[in-house]
């Protein structure tokens, strides 16, 4: 029997268009049988709030939201080795990997585990494209 697949999302929550899409991408992975988790202060069904220090095991970590939320994400996910997948749903999104896609779509990458793996920083292996000492993270 195989074990259940698990994701954390990190999402701006003053921000409702990144809220919505969250819920959006929850429905979806929780219909291809995830758990999912999330650090930040929403409420979404189907979603169990965890403090970051009490974060299970989870095999991706999906950022919705603006360059803030993706370091956010960053930090939760660097000394844990998590993959992260940022989305942006802010303004400026120079740290994203994917812009206002189809939700859709990035919940069938994440099921399929077809998402593109980059190996810069090769200490994280799906990423946006942060380079860690320019942001004060590495």
């Amino acid at each position: 029997m195989s074990q259940k697949r698990a994701a954390v999302l990190v999402v701006n929550p003053s921000r409702a268009e990144a809220v919505e899409a969250a819920s959006v991408l929850a429905a979806l992975l929780l219909k291809a049988d995830f758990d999912l988790f999330t650090i930040s202060d929403v409420s979404i069904t189907g979603v169990t709030n965890s403090a970051a220090d009490n974060l299970p095991a989870v095999e991706i970590a999906v950022v919705l939201g603006g360059d803030g939320t993706i370091l956010r994400g960053a930090e939760l996910t660097r000394e844990r080795n998590i993959p992260l997948l940022g989305i942006n749903i802010g303004h400026v999104g120079f740290m994203a990997e994917v812009i206002r896609p189809e939700i859709s779509a990035v919940a069938k990458s994440v099921a399929r585990r077809t998402v593109p793996v980059s190996s810069d920083p090769p200490d994280v292996a799906i990423v946006v494209p942060l380079i860690l000492a320019t942001t004060g993270l590495g």
